[in-house]
């Protein structure tokens, strides 16, 4: 398509134009999208978790040392059970963890324990267990 302009005659290129303009108006849409996404924020939960433990596990999984033991009357595992802990080690979330092993009279069992602040501890699933 040819457009006369003043003394000169300008080739306009209709379908070159309609897929620039394509790809600009795209581009809107997605920066658009994206930045309302970012600002959507997700509250904590006003109540804790129900993995939370008790203090006096908590307690014991911060400062005991790898191969410490520790008997419990109550706990999420059972009741009258031995923790043993494991040595710590970060997550790739960046929590602190510690594989636990569970002793019961009748059976031993792994567990996990996580924290992300030092003093509140989290059982968490274990995903693979070693021994």
């Amino acid at each position: 398509m040819d457009v006369i302009k003043g003394s000169r005659i300008v080739r306009f290129d209709v379908k070159r134009n309609c897929r620039w303009l394509s790809v600009v108006l795209i581009g809107f849409a997605v920066t658009g999208c994206s930045s309302q996404m970012s600002s959507y924020k997700a509250k904590a939960p006003a109540t804790p978790p129900a993995n939370l433990l008790s203090e006096d596990i908590a307690a014991f999984l911060q400062s005991t040392e790898a191969g410490s033991r520790q008997a419990f009357d109550q706990s999420p595992w059972g009741e009258q059970v031995t923790v043993v802990a494991d040595e710590s080690y970060a997550s790739a979330t960046g929590s602190e963890c510690r594989p636990l092993t569970i002793l019961k009279p009748d059976s031993d069992s792994r567990a996990l324990a996580c924290s992300k602040n030092g003093a509140d501890w989290y059982s968490v699933r274990v995903l693979s267990a070693s021994k």
